[in-house]
C-alpha cells in the first residue's frame, strides 16, 4: 500500500541530489549516490537541499512519531510524542507556507474532535487540489532527471488531503460527501495510489448501494488485479450489502472467503479491533498479510458497530463474530499458535508477542441514507 513517508523523503531528496549531479561524470556520480544512501541511511538532517524538501523531511520524521510510535507508547509518553511532532510540524510550515501535509497533520493535533478537523479539511480542499494540480504540472513541464517522478511527488499532499477528508466525511456520517470526495480523489489518482476505493467502498456500503460497488470494481479493475480482482475492504463492503438486504447466504460466503485468504482471519473478525488512523496516510501495509486485514476491519468499524448489539457489537459485527466458521477458524488458530509455540520451545527457541495497538474511534451515526 502506498505512502510509506520515510521512502517518499528518499525519493524527494534523491531528485535534487539528482539534479546536482547533473554533466559530472559518470565515476564520480556513482561514488556520490553511495555516499547519499549512507547519508539517508543516518537520517542526516542537511541532506535536503530546499526549505520545501527541509519541510517534508520534518514531516516524514513526525509521522514516524505519529503513526509508528504513538500507538504503541506508554501513558508517561503520549504527550511528549505528541509535542515533538508538533514542534517538527509547526517548524515545517515556517520553512514552506504551503506544505499541506504539516498543515493537514498539525490541526489533526490541535482539533477537537472529528467534526472540527473535518471542517478544516473541507473548507481547504480547493485551494489544496489547485495548488497541487500547478505543482504537478509545473514538474511536468520542467527538465529535471524524471519529471514524471517530480509530478507525482508533487501530486501527493494534494492526494493525502482528499483521501483523509473522505475518511472523515465516512466517520463523521456524511457518507454522500464521502462519495463526492471519493470520485473526486480517484479522478486525480490514475495510478491508485491513495486506495481512495477502500473509503469509496465502505461509504457506498453505508448507502446500501450495491449497483455502486459493482461500478466501483469496474472502476478500479487494473488496480486491484494485482490482488487478485479483489481487496479485504470490498469484500467487507460487499458483505455488509449482502446482510443488510437479508441475503444471508451470500454474506455468509463472503466471509468464508475472507477467512480463507487471510492469517488469523478468524481472530481478527471475532475481535474486530479498532487502531489508531495514521495521520500521515492510511498505515503502509503489504496486501494479503495479517495486517492488512487488521487495517480493513478497524476501518469498518462504521459498518460493523452500526445498531448496537447486547454485546456491545454492531449488528453485522455481532453476527460476523457469531458465525461458527469464525469460531472454527479461531479455535484452529489458537491449536496452531499453541503447536508453534511448544515447538519453539522444544528447540530452545523463544516467541515473541503482544497486543495489538488499539487508539479506538467513535464512528458518528445517522448518517445519509436517503
Amino acid at each position: 500500500m502506498a505512502f510509506d513517508p520515510r521512502y517518499e523523503d528518499y525519493l524527494r531528496s534523491g531528485i535534487a541530489f539528482a539534479r546536482s549531479l547533473e554533466g559530472a561524470d559518470p565515476f564520480g556520480a556513482a561514488r556520490a549516490a553511495m555516499g547519499f544512501r549512507r547519508r539517508f541511511e543516518r537520517q542526516d538532517d542537511d541532506l535536503p537541499a530546499t526549505d520545501a524538501d527541509r519541510a517534508f523531511h520534518l514531516v516524514a520524521r513526525a509521522a514516524e512519531l505519529l503513526d509508528y510510535e504513538l500507538p504503541f507508547a506508554g501513558d508517561d509518553e503520549v504527550a511528549r510524542i505528541r509535542d515533538d511532532a508538533s514542534e517538527m510540524l509547526s517548524e515545517a510550515i515556517s520553512l514552506d507556507g504551503s506544505c499541506y501535509d504539516a498543515i493537514r497533520m498539525r490541526d489533526l493535533l490541535r482539533s477537537d474532535g472529528f467534526d472540527a478537523h473535518y471542517r478544516f479539511l473541507s473548507d481547504g480542499v480547493d485551494e489544496v487540489v489547485a495548488r497541487g494540480t500547478e505543482a504537478r504540472d509545473r514538474a511536468l513541464a520542467g527538465q529535471g532527471p524524471d519529471p514524471r517522478l517530480a509530478a507525482d511527488l508533487a501530486m501527493r499532499p494534494c492526494l493525502r488531503w482528499l483521501a483523509e477528508l473522505a475518511t472523515r466525511s465516512l466517520v463523521c456520517g456524511r457518507y454522500r460527501r464521502s462519495v463526492e470526495v471519493s470520485r473526486r480523489l480517484l479522478a486525480l489518482d490514475e495510478a491508485g495510489v491513495a486506495d481512495a476505493g477502500f473509503t469509496y467502498a465502505f461509504a457506498l456500503a453505508k448507502l446500501e448501494d450495491d449497483h455502486g460497488l459493482d461500478r466501483l470494481a469496474e472502476a478500479t479493475r487494473d488496480a486491484t488485479r494485482q490482488r487478485g480482482g479483489t481487496d479485504p475492504w470490498m469484500l467487507i463492503a460487499r458483505m455488509a450489502c449482502a446482510h443488510a438486504r437479508l441475503d444471508m447466504q451470500e454474506a455468509r460466503r463472503l466471509a468464508g472467503v475472507l477467512l480463507g485468504a487471510y492469517p488469523h482471519a478468524g481472530s481478527i473478525l471475532m475481535g474486530q479491533d479498532e487502531l489508531s488512523d495514521g495521520a500521515f496516510a492510511r498505515l503502509a501495509v503489504d496486501p494479503w498479510q495479517e495486517d492488512e486485514l487488521v487495517l480493513a476491519v478497524s476501518e469498518a468499524a462504521v459498518l460493523l458497530q452500526e445498531g448496537r448489539e447486547y454485546e456491545c457489537r454492531g449488528t453485522l459485527g455481532a453476527w460476523v463474530a457469531g458465525l461458527p466458521e469464525v469460531e472454527r477458524a479461531v479455535a484452529r488458530e489458537a491449536a496452531e499458535d499453541s503447536g508453534a509455540e511448544g515447538g519453539r520451545a522444544r528447540r530452545g527457541g523463544r516467541g515473541s508477542g503482544g497486543d495489538r495497538g488499539s487508539g479506538g474511534t467513535d464512528a458518528a451515526e445517522g448518517g445519509e441514507r436517503a
